[in-house]
């Protein structure tokens, strides 16, 4: 009797693994600035107290016609960076290009900006619309691999969506962003099909 090595099963099917990916245009950007007011910045001796500083910062914002109550404080942010001085840490996001260029523009004795960041948010539709094109593209690719081994591919047995829904790869220094507006994402996802 001819028995099958215990590391061997024949009722798992042959498998074959691809990576099928698709790619868009972001249409809904969110611009990411952090704003970081501290002492720390002050280099001569005079003592302000930080309420002034930000009451510096918070004017030249409004005379841009930004309103100060977008800018959300994150004190453990600012002590996450470890600075020695009294000081604090504002977030602010627009999807408005024009008002985050206006924010990276406004500087004071005290303050100074965080590498700035782009994001786009996939919604449910637009994810299940690029997915199912990745899934497409995973299947050609998977199919051209198969036939040349004179094989086919079957069922899906498992999808990886690699695409987090929100992107995050739109990085600048403190005075522009290096974004180009032809740039296309890539959406990827992993399918496994079994072999026949």
């Amino acid at each position: 009797m001819n028995e099958l090595s215990p590391h061997v099963r024949d009722d798992i099917p042959s498998t074959i693994e691809v990576m099928g990916t698709t790619y868009f245009k972001p249409d809904n950007l969110t611009y990411r600035v952090q704003v970081v007011i501290s002492l720390s910045f002050i280099y001569n001796q005079v003592d302000i107290p930080l309420p002034d500083l930000l009451d510096e910062y918070f004017k030249r914002i409004t005379s841009l016609g930004i309103d100060k109550k977008e800018f959300k404080e994150d004190k453990t942010a600012y002590l996450a960076l470890s600075y020695e001085k009294k000081g604090t840490l504002f977030l602010f996001d627009t999807t408005s290009r024009e008002t985050f260029e206006q924010v990276l523009s406004v500087k004071t004795s005290a303050s100074g900006l965080r590498p700035a960041t782009a994001s786009v948010t996939l919604s449910p539709e637009k994810s299940r619309e690029l997915a199912t094109a990745a899934i497409a593209n995973a299947r050609e690719r998977a199919q051209g691999i198969a036939e040349g081994q004179d094989r086919k591919i079957g069922k899906i047995l498992h999808i990886k969506d690699h695409q987090p829904g929100k992107v995050h790869n739109l990085h600048s220094n403190s005075t522009h962003l290096d974004f180009d507006a032809n740039y296309e994402y890539p959406y990827p996802v992993t399918v496994t099909f079994e072999l026949l």
